[in-house]
C-alpha cells in the first residue's frame, strides 16, 4: 500500500538521497534546499511504502520567490499556475503507479 503525505523535516535525509540518485534527470539539491521547500512550498508530499519515502513531488504557487529560470518564465507568461518543480521516484518504487498518483 502507497500513501501520500506531506514531507516532514526527518524525511529530507531519505528524500536527498531519492533526488541525487535521478541526478542528472534532475538537479542536485542540498538539505538545505529541500527544508527551503518544505517551509515554503505548497505542495511538498512524500509517497511511502512500508512507511519508507519512495518519491516525492515539489510543486510551487506562482507567489512564491524561486529564481529557477523555468518557474520564472511561468512568472512571466501566467498569471496562474502550479508549477511541478520536480517529481521523483525511487527505484523499489518504480512500476506501481506512484508517479501518476503525485500528479493527480
Amino acid at each position: 500500500m502507497i500513501t501520500l503525505r506531506a514531507v516532514e523535516l526527518g524525511d529530507l535525509a531519505l528524500v536527498r538521497t531519492i533526488n541525487q540518485a535521478a541526478f542528472p534527470h534532475v538537479n542536485s539539491q542540498s538539505l538545505a534546499d529541500l527544508d527551503w521547500f518544505r517551509v515554503r512550498a505548497p505542495y511538498f508530499k512524500v509517497a511511502v511504502r512500508h512507511d519508507t519515502p519512495v518519491a516525492f513531488l515539489i510543486a510551487l504557487l506562482p507567489n512564491i520567490e524561486y529564481d529557477s529560470p523555468n518557474f520564472q518564465w511561468f512568472k512571466r507568461h501566467r498569471d496562474r499556475f502550479v508549477y511541478v518543480d520536480r517529481i521523483v521516484v525511487a527505484e523499489p518504487g518504480r512500476g506501481l503507479g506512484i508517479g501518476q498518483r503525485l500528479y493527480r
